[in-house]
């Protein structure tokens, strides 16, 4: 059985479904033909509509335009031609994602001492949501991400021998949230420098 799921490419919005290689459903140009009605008397002009009863005596013109095929999808506001890319994969796009719908920040991170500095200062009545955080080390450090006062994370080692030296996370609509007012903090158990940022909202 031929596998009918393809893979979605997130950063360009495509899936690879190949194309078909038959078009057996689609018809190729229909030949012309015409046929003429002979009106030779008064009598045939007044039985004009009999005339016309006779298929084989009317005169037709059956050219047919070739058919083109297309994919439509249903949508809120009713059927739409399914867009492809250039490459003739299908092209896919999110519609009304939460993120889109959010007023994203970003915070520096720029640090280089052994402490848990505030990266993003908390509001009165609003959540930190961070959707993401990227950084860097100089050198071999733990690291660790605190809510206010409570560890997110335990100690992640960075920057010595077989260890990352930084990283990159996409929480994407399954962010991270923090409690109410609070501060974000990243502690570093050494003075190394650690650089990145992190993007997030608040509600």
């Amino acid at each position: 059985m031929e596998d009918l799921f393809y893979k979605f490419y997130p950063g360009t919005n495509t899936s690879s479904c190949p194309m078909p290689t038959t078009f057996e459903h689609l018809l190729g140009w229909v030949p012309k033909v015409e046929q003429y009605i002979s009106l030779h008397s008064q009598e045939d002009i007044i039985n004009i509509n009999s005339q016309l009863d006779q298929t084989t005596n009317l005169m037709i013109s059956n050219i047919i335009q070739r058919v083109i095929a297309q994919i439509i999808g249903q949508t809120p506001d009713g059927f739409i031609t399914i867009k492809g890319t250039e490459g003739g994969a299908l092209h896919v796009s999110i519609r009304d994602d939460v993120l889109s719908q959010k007023t994203l920040e970003k915070a520096e991170i720029d640090f280089a001492t052994a402490t848990s500095p505030s990266i993003i200062t908390g509001t009165a009545g609003k959540k930190i949501n961070i959707t993401s955080i990227v950084f860097t080390v100089g050198g071999e450090t733990n690291i660790k991400f605190i809510d206010g006062a409570t560890d997110i994370t335990g100690l992640m080692d960075f920057g010595g021998a077989n260890e990352p030296r930084g990283i990159v996370i996409p929480h994407g609509e399954s962010v991270l949230p923090l409690g109410t007012a609070n501060d974000f903090h990243i502690s570093s158990s050494l003075a190394v420098q650690i650089s990145g940022y992190v993007v997030y909202y608040k509600e």
